[in-house]
């Protein structure tokens, strides 16, 4: 035993200035201007996740992110094309238990074209969804599920240790990449 005393590696956190704004559509917006570097990162949030799925419908939030992260009507689908040639260093989407987030890194004088994306795909994902999208994303789903859960050694523990620990019809029971027979 040592007599020093804890780390504490929060006095380490940067300290950071956000500003928030509700927009009149509900939409809740914070800025956190960060001038070291020449880019820009915008994160849209929803607040839905595998955890408002019903047992029947597992996987809908994660398979709902790839049709989501695929759709842009003005675009034809290709949005990740475009950020790539605007200069983006990331682009990517994940999902959890209570939130999916889309998010991108792009140089700062693009911050137009990541917001004009967001909106593209916020307004105009239903006129632009196709059944072969679904079809396509379904199988894009449950070929990650295979890739990271039953491919891999002690993949499936992640699903035992949810059943053991949640009982039947809990929100939480279930992984957020669903089960094939749902997705």
């Amino acid at each position: 035993m040592t007599s020093e005393p804890p780390i504490r590696f929060e006095a380490d956190l940067p300290r950071l200035t956000l500003r928030r704004r509700t927009l009149p559509c509900g939409l809740e917006v914070v800025i956190h201007p960060d001038h070291a570097a020449p880019q820009v990162t915008t994160s849209v949030t929803y607040r839905v996740g595998s955890s408002d799925e019903t047992p029947a419908h597992t996987g809908f939030a994660h398979l709902f992110e790839h049709l989501f992260k695929s759709s842009a009507e003005r675009l034809g689908g290709h949005h990740y094309d475009v950020l790539r040639r605007a200069g983006a260093s990331e682009a990517n989407a994940s999902t959890s238990a209570d939130r999916t987030a889309y998010h991108e890194t792009l140089p700062a004088n693009q911050l137009g074209l990541a917001l004009w994306i967001e909106s593209d795909r916020m307004g105009y994902f239903l006129p632009d969804f196709e059944a072969q999208r679904l079809t396509t994303q379904q199988s894009v789903v449950r070929a990650e599920r295979r890739q990271r859960y039953e491919d891999v050694p002690y993949g499936s523990a992640r699903f035992a240790v949810a059943c053991a620990l949640w009982p039947e019809g809990h929100p939480l029971r279930h992984m957020t990449i669903g089960l094939h027979a749902d997705i």
